[in-house]
């Protein structure tokens, strides 16, 4: 599971879990801290052997998505958090972020 707030919350600089255990302690931790989460789902996309779900945390105020890659037998073997630019700027820092845009501004700008 990749996140940008695994960095903000857990400490983690690669943003990165790995393991049952290390996913349900995240979610526990973070879903006792937050009892009153709210989210209002915009959308569900459906891709192969993944989906992405988009939803707006009312709570946080902000919108996501949260996209799920399955393996042949449907059990889920990946996961990550996609937050919008301001959320990201201020998880992985100025420099990483503009960074960023400046690669995908490349990419923008090759993608022809």
């Amino acid at each position: 599971m990749a996140s940008p707030l695994i960095v903000e919350r857990m400490g983690v600089a690669s943003g990165r879990l790995k393991g049952k255990e290390a996913i349900r302690r995240y979610w526990g931790q973070w879903l006792a801290g937050t009892p009153d989460l709210r989210f209002e789902l915009t959308a569900v996309m459906v891709g192969v052997n993944s989906l992405a779900i988009v939803y707006k945390s009312v709570t946080a105020g902000r919108t996501v998505i949260e996209r799920i890659e399955f393996d042949d037998h449907r059990k889920a073997v990946q996961a990550e958090a996609l937050y919008g630019p301001l959320e990201a700027g201020k998880v992985v820092g100025k420099e990483a972020y503009n960074q960023i845009l400046r690669e995908l501004e490349t990419l923008r700008k090759n993608w022809r």
